[in-house]
């Protein structure tokens, strides 16, 4: 895949670097979390990263083409063996399909200057957005489970509703594949409507309702967690034998025959290779000349099928994209806060507060005694993070950023080894031309 982006890069951005305006940006930070792994061990380090950005814009008649490359490198000081990089190329098309003109009054004079509908900027005409990415990820050998390489396709149509109100019409179709965990290999797929009440003006409202589906070509399951009659009882052991060089002790499956009862999640569609969610929101924003405060919801509701939950648990490795953070594998609900605002010196701060309560299919153990806890593990989440920025132009082209970051995260779970918090900040400096 790394050879497929670069190969695209330069059959993209090659033949148009004379007709296109291209920029550049570059970034590097560095940092400190007290809990990269995201788990109960709460084991800190420092984190350097890097950033490259390249994006070439076309402005053709009616329309816009974009294309950009996206790189960047995450550099681990205590777990070296987790460093990993990733990159993607991506497509992006706007349009105006149609345009409707003013009428010309019959007292308007012949000679008066007129604007060319073709030109005016028309809200009341319908727009197409489209935009098609490529993206890898590489990994060192002793985590090489973590490789993967996608195709993401968005696609959304915008038109207006009466006076005052628009819609958009959005699909998002992407295809995930793990060369080295074939059963994590999937395709989703979630439409989206979304009605708000324009897009200017200093207050704004909207509805979300969105469907989807998630669907894995292979099934593969941990036989020490399901079955499709009761035969086992399952506990966990703790695996002394995965101790150093950066990956820590893991809580692994353990059965063996017993008389008694199975503890096993007993399978009841073993054969299904589709999950679904749907989910409906809503946003209030509010406008003013330096910022804009933001208020979502949203409520997801997924199919009752075991079906993440088993490739999950083909592996231990948490990843997290994709599979562990994806919409598809918890329901509950979403509270997000956005704030955004220029400060004197032309400081832009923003703060990002979101609120969640989750629950999986998924059991819930205790990590002393190794039982199941209960059946379904259930998290309530907070997140909040704030930046500052300043950006500082040098020349007509060329300007640099510096950028504070904090972030704050603390997930309550009822599964012990998910129930953690984490502290982290950053400082970056980035270059643009």
């Amino acid at each position: 895949m790394t050879k497929t982006i670069f190969s695209l890069f330069i059959v993209f951005f090659s033949p148009g670097l004379l007709l296109a305006q291209i920029s550049a940006y570059g970034s590097t930070s560095y940092g400190y979390n007290s809990n990269p792994l995201y788990n109960y061990e709460k084991l800190s380090d420092q984190l350097f990263q890097t950033y490259v950005e390249v994006t070439s814009d076309h402005s053709l008649e009616r329309s816009d083409l974009k294309f950009q490359y996206v790189g960047g490198s995450m550099i681990f000081h205590r777990f070296t063996l987790r460093n990993y990089y990733e990159h993607s190329l991506a497509l992006h098309y706007d349009t105006k399909l149609f345009r409707s003109s003013a009428p010309i009054h019959e007292d308007e004079e012949e000679g008066e200057d007129e604007s060319d509908p073709e030109e005016s900027d028309d809200s009341t005409g319908i727009s197409f957005h489209t935009d098609v990415q490529v993206s890898a990820r590489h990994d060192k050998k002793e985590f090489k489970e973590f490789d993967n390489e996608g195709l993401i396709s968005n696609n959304r149509l915008s038109f207006n509703i009466g006076e005052g109100f628009s819609a958009d019409i959005n699909s998002k179709t992407e295809y995930r594949y793990y060369q080295n965990l074939h059963p994590y290999n999937n395709l989703s797929e979630i439409f989206t409507l979304d009605l708000k009440n324009g897009n200017s003006g200093p207050f704004q409202y909207g509805l979300s309702l969105s469907g989807g589906l998630k669907y894995f070509s292979k099934i593969k399951y941990d036989t020490s967690l399901f079955e499709e009659t009761r035969s086992y009882v399952v506990q966990m052991i703790r695996d002394s034998n995965f101790v150093g060089s950066g990956k820590q002790g893991r809580w692994v499956y353990y059965t063996y025959p017993d008389t008694s009862e199975s503890e096993k999640i007993v399978l009841q569609r073993p054969d299904s290779k589709t999950t679904y969610q749907i989910s409906a929101g809503g946003f209030i924003l509010r406008n003013w000349e330096n910022g804009s405060f933001r208020i979502e919801c949203v409520y997801r509701i997924n199919s009752r099928s075991t079906l993440l939950t088993l490739v999950q648990s083909s592996s231990t490795l948490t990843l997290n994209e994709d599979l562990y953070n994806s919409v598809f594998n918890a329901h509950g609900p979403e509270l997000r806060l956005l704030l955004s605002s220029t400060l004197p010196s032309a400081i832009q701060f923003s703060a990002n507060i979101t609120a969640d309560k989750k629950t999986y299919e998924t059991p819930a153990y205790d990590l002393l005694s190794g039982q199941r806890k209960t059946t379904d593990r259930k998290d309530i989440g907070t997140n909040i993070e704030v930046n500052a920025s300043r950006f500082f132009q040098v020349t007509e082209t060329v300007g640099f950023d510096i950028s504070v970051n904090i972030n704050y995260l603390r997930n309550s779970s009822n599964d012990a080894y998910n129930d953690y918090s984490l502290f982290g900040y950053s400082l970056s400096f980035g270059c643009a031309f």
